[in-house]
């Protein structure tokens, strides 16, 4: 139980910080699924730029 007590809070602490932040988060659920889409294409990182270390 205490576990999920952390978790519920902790997603409402992200949400706070977004809210906060007034980022603009779109409101269809296809964008997100293209966005999937190209990472899994292509990844985190920008094509043709390797991880620093």
């Amino acid at each position: 139980m205490h576990d999920a007590v952390l978790i519920a809070a902790a997603f409402c602490m992200f949400n706070r910080y977004v809210d906060g932040l007034a980022a603009v988060t779109p409101e269809d659920p296809e964008v997100y699924d293209g966005i999937g889409a190209t990472l899994v294409a292509e990844g985190y990182l920008p094509q043709g730029r390797p991880l620093s270390v």
